[in-house]
């Protein structure tokens, strides 16, 4: 991934300050509490805002600060000291650990990346892919659905914006470089919300989302295997790694964790922590 399509330090850091300053997470009053600053991965957000109210409701001297923007937000943020923990949904690029050799990564859940379809499409047939399909579609070599054994309908693909943790690990699974670019997409969108409103509002859609995130206003395709058998995204398919398109949750620091980043993070791999990575969709990992 090239590094120089994101700002350099100084203008880095202070996007992020100022991040966590609008967004009224530097404290006001009179109390002065101690700052645990989490950024990155969308996907992992949600477990981890969750996780830091029972986290603060029992240690009420520390404030925890939880905020998106991208698993390379996350790395990037830890690396030059603007966050205390990163959040990453993709493992670490070559370019970052040769660049930050410290990066240290901890497992806290475990998700797939689903293809997703508007509901039409699915309802018209279109209820599984192969590896190979998805990779045609992407690269604008498959561009009606009636060459899948779907309806004669334009296909509108949407990528997703290559710093995000999801497209990387779909990029490697499917088009076998997380560089790879998807000249047969219409454009690449953020957030996971952001995904499913356009793909639910489009017809003859199809994105990828973290599984944990599919609603009903969307539909995950089984994806076939090399033995020709169609595995859905579903929590039981990507537990027992059947289902293709696998990663890791991950909280990030600059080395071991130590202090309050140490805490949080054996928290969340804490029985009570892993309620919340179960309830936010994902598969919870053994300690």
């Amino acid at each position: 991934m090239n590094m120089n399509n994101f700002p350099k330090k100084p203008v880095f850091l202070l996007l992020l300050l100022l991040l966590f300053a609008l967004a009224g997470c530097l404290p006001q009053q009179m109390e002065v509490k101690e700052q645990l600053k989490l950024a990155g991965s969308t996907t992992v957000e949600p477990a981890a805002r969750a996780a830091a109210q029972r986290f603060m409701a029992r240690y009420p001297d520390v404030e925890v600060s939880v905020r998106g923007g991208g698993s390379t937000i996350g790395v990037k943020g830890v690396a030059y000291g603007a966050l205390h923990i990163g959040m990453t949904s993709r493992p670490f690029t070559p370019a970052e650990l040769e660049k930050w050799p410290n990066l240290t990564a901890t497992v806290i859940g475990r998700d797939g990346v689903s293809v997703v379809v508007n509901k039409g499409v699915y309802e018209a047939g279109v209820t599984q892919l192969t590896l190979e399909q998805v990779a045609a579609i992407w690269r604008g070599e498959i561009t009606n659905w009636k060459e899948v054994g779907g309806p004669d309908l334009p296909i509108v693909a949407f990528d997703k914006e290559m710093h995000r943790g999801t497209r990387d690990v779909f990029a490697r699974a499917v088009l076998g470089d997380e560089e790879a670019p998807a000249p047969g997409t219409a454009g690449a969108l953020g957030e996971n919300e952001a995904v499913i409103t356009a793909v639910s509002q489009t017809p003859g859609a199809v994105s990828i989302v973290s599984s944990g995130w599919q609603t009903g206003d969307v539909v995950g395709l089984a994806i076939v295997n090399a033995a020709g058998i169609a595995v859905e995204p579903t929590t039981e398919n990507i537990a027992n790694g059947r289902y293709p398109i696998l990663r890791d949750l991950n909280l990030v620091t600059n080395g071991p964790p130590q202090g309050w980043a140490a805490r949080f993070i054996e928290f969340m791999r804490s029985e009570d922590g892993q309620t919340f990575v179960q309830e936010a969709g994902y598969v919870p990992v053994a300690e």
